[in-house]
């Protein structure tokens, strides 16, 4: 409609369209009775997005807001643009593996030298920030990270907890298991790196269903 001539093509007035499905709305006093055309659909269009993103929604986003700044006061957050609300609220959307590496505690015969740590780190290396946040997701129960990085990760009862690997037995067909309570990932010590590999894609395309969660 906003780039193309609307004359014989829509019929509309200025009325909320019954594809909203709610009972028609006048836009403008009398809408019903004014027809949309080319000359004045600039207004339609933009009296109707407002009705969409604002008027439509403000009594329930009145009523999340009453509570919202009931737990955090408006002055607190007030002086935080939109960018900053998101990272308290959301974390860091993008995962740093070197961080990653120097904040992770290994157990047993695990260290930053064993084979398959580095053949670990190598392979996450090869990965997109979508199947690291997978990863995150798995062993952790979060795909983000706190605002401090792997430096401040806790667990689900808030105790600090950092990224943890633990060595497991292999046995053909194993998987690495998660434990999301203490953000710890039990992997089973590999034969080859290319086993690891498929073990840790099989893992992160289907972890969803919920198996090799703890």
């Amino acid at each position: 409609m906003r780039d193309n001539p609307i004359t014989d093509v829509f019929f509309e007035s200025f009325t909320t369209p019954e594809s909203l499905g709610k009972k028609k709305i006048e836009l403008i006093p009398g809408g019903s009775a004014v027809q949309v055309t080319d000359e004045n659909k600039s207004e339609y269009l933009s009296l109707l997005l407002e009705y969409i993103s604002n008027l439509s929604i403000a009594e329930p986003l009145a009523e999340f807001l009453d509570g919202f700044f009931f737990v955090i006061p408006q002055e607190i957050i007030g002086v935080l643009n939109a960018d900053e609300l998101e990272l308290m609220v959301c974390g860091i959307p993008f995962i740093d593996l070197q961080e990653w590496q120097d904040f992770t505690e290994y157990r047993g015969e695990f260290s930053k030298n064993h084979a398959v740590v580095m053949w670990f780190w190598e392979i996450l290396s090869q990965f997109t920030q979508e199947y690291l946040s997978q990863l995150i997701l798995f062993v952790t129960g979060t795909p983000r990270l706190p605002v401090e990085g792997f430096a401040s990760l806790r667990t689900a009862r808030g105790d600090p907890a950092r990224f943890t690997m633990e060595p497991s037995p292999y046995s053909q067909g194993i998987l690495p298991r998660a434990h999301t309570c203490f953000n710890r990932l039990d992997l089973p010590v590999y034969p080859s790196k290319e086993a690891l590999q498929k073990a840790l894609i099989y893992v992160l395309d289907n972890h969803a269903v919920g198996f090799g969660i703890e």
